[in-house]
C-alpha cells in the first residue's frame, strides 16, 4: 500500500496556543498477531516507523511527549529510505538512561541465537567526516549488544548485532540510538549467520500492528508544509488504537531547549501532518475529516508519496482516497488523478481536524 500524508492547516495567534489535536480514527481489521515472528524459516523485517511504543528505561513507562527525554521523531527528508519514512534522533543532549527507546514486540517459535540488521545512518551536516551510528540493543529493556559504526555519510548502511530470544515468550525488542542525526530505516532479523543485507534489503513483512504517526510543520502561506517543528506523537493498535473514537495527539513542543521554537514563539500557519506505518489490505487505521465552522478558512491537505518499490497496486492513483484510509480529497483533485509528492487542496468542501488547547475535555482513550 502506498504511503499516504494527510494534513490539516490552522492558523495560531496570541491568544490561541495549541496543545493537542483530537482526531475521530476507525479501525479496519484487527492485528495478526500482537508480535512479529522469527524462526529458522521466518525472518522479519520491520519498517523502524512501524514500532509498538517508545519507552526510556529510566522512568519505565511509556511515554511519547515527555520534555525530558531524548527527541526521537519520524523524518522523511532524507532520500532512499524503504518505508514509511526513517526514526531520527533530533536531540542528545539528555543522560544516556533517558533516550527514548524505540520497541517492537518479537517471539519464535524455534529459541536461540538471531542476527538482527539495522539500515542506518548519520545525517550530520556540520561535521561530514564524523558519521558514527551508535546504537544499543535492548531485550525487555535490559542492554544486550551495543554497536558503534562509521558509516557512509551519504547513503544508508546495514549494521549488525547477534541476539539470543531464550524462549518462545513475548519479548520487547528495543533500539536505543545515541548521537544526534543518528537515524534507522528498517531493521531485518534472521537466523545467525545471515548474508548481509544490500541496498534496501528485503521487502518489509507483513506488520502484526499499525503505528499512526503525526508532526507539525511550518508553511510558508502556500498549500504545503515547509519547515518541520519539534512536535510529534504516536499511537499503535497494540495499546491504544483498539476501537473507533476520538482520540487526542500531542501537539505541544517536545523540548524548549536547543534552540528550538517554544510554545510562546507559536504566531504563523501551521499542518499537522498525519500519517501511518504497518497497514496492510485488512488491517488499518482511516482518520475522518469532520467540518468545522471554526476552520472554515483554512484548508485540508493530502499528499502522496512514493510507494515501497513498485507502482501503487491500483490501476489509477485517484483510487487510493476512495478506497482506503481517509475522506479529505475533493472532486477537483479527484477528477485529475493524484501525482507522486503533489499537495492537493480541498477547497470545496471545509475540513478539519479538531485543534484545541488544554481546557478541552476530550480526553484520551
Amino acid at each position: 500500500m502506498s504511503p499516504v500524508r494527510l494534513g490539516q492547516e490552522f492558523e495560531v495567534n496570541g491568544e490561541f496556543i495549541p496543545t493537542k489535536a483530537s482526531v475521530y480514527l476507525k479501525r479496519v481489521g484487527k492485528n495478526s498477531i500482537n508480535a512479529w515472528e522469527i524462526g529458522t524459516s521466518t525472518s522479519a523485517v520491520i519498517d523502524a516507523t512501524n514500532f509498538s511504543n517508545m519507552s526510556s528505561v529510566a522512568e519505565g513507562v511509556i511515554d511519547s511527549s515527555s520534555s525530558d527525554n531524548s527527541i526521537v521523531m519520524l523524518d522523511d527528508e532524507q532520500d532512499g529510505f524503504s518505508g514509511e519514512g526513517y526514526m531520527k534522533v533530533y536531540d542528545s543532549s539528555f543522560p544516556i538512561a533517558d533516550y527514548k527507546i524505540l520497541n517492537y514486540p518479537i517471539f519464535t517459535f524455534e529459541p536461540g541465537t538471531y542476527d538482527i540488521w539495522i539500515r542506518g545512518m548519520n545525517l550530520e551536516e556540520e561535521n561530514p567526516s564524523a558519521y558514527q551510528l551508535d546504537i544499543d540493543i535492548l531485550l525487555d529493556g535490559i542492554v544486550i549488544e551495543e554497536i558503534s559504526s562509521l558509516v557512509d555519510g551519504s547513503d544508508w548502511s546495514w549494521v549488525k548485532a547477534d541476539f539470543v530470544l531464550p524462549d518462545k515468550n513475548i519479548h520487547t525488542l528495543g533500539i536505543r540510538m545515541k548521537e544526534k542525526n543518528d537515524a534507522i530505516d528498517k531493521i531485518y532479523i534472521d537466523v545467525y549467520g545471515t548474508v548481509q543485507p544490500t541496498g534496501s534489503g528485503p521487502s518489509n513483512s507483513t506488520s502484526p500492528y499499525v503505528t499512526v504517526h503525526t508532526k507539525m510543520y511550518e508553511t510558508n502561506g502556500l498549500e504545503s508544509p515547509v519547515d518541520p517543528l519539534v512536535v510529534y506523537d504516536y499511537k499503535s493498535t497494540i495499546d491504544e488504537l483498539k476501537q473507533d473514537d476520538w482520540y487526542n495527539f500531542n501537539i505541544s513542543v517536545l523540548d524548549s531547549g536547543s534552540g528550538y521554537v517554544v510554545k510562546e514563539d507559536f504566531s504563523n500557519n501551521y499542518f499537522l501532518v498525519m500519517s501511518s506505518s504497518g497497514r496492510t489490505y485488512s488491517n488499518f487505521i482511516s482518520w475522518e475529516i469532520s467540518d468545522s465552522d471554526e476552520y472554515s478558512i483554512l484548508s485540508s491537505a493530502i499528499s502522496i508519496l512514493p510507494s515501497f518499490s513498485s507502482a501503487p497496486p491500483f490501476e489509477e492513483m485517484n483510487n487510493i482516497p476512495t478506497t482506503t484510509y481517509y475522506n479529505a480529497l475533493s472532486e477537483d483533485s479527484s477528477g485529475s488523478g493524484l501525482e507522486e509528492g503533489q499537495w492537493y487542496i480541498n477547497s470545496n468542501k471545509n475540513h478539519a481536524l479538531r485543534i484545541y488547547s488544554d481546557f478541552d475535555a476530550i480526553e484520551d482513550v
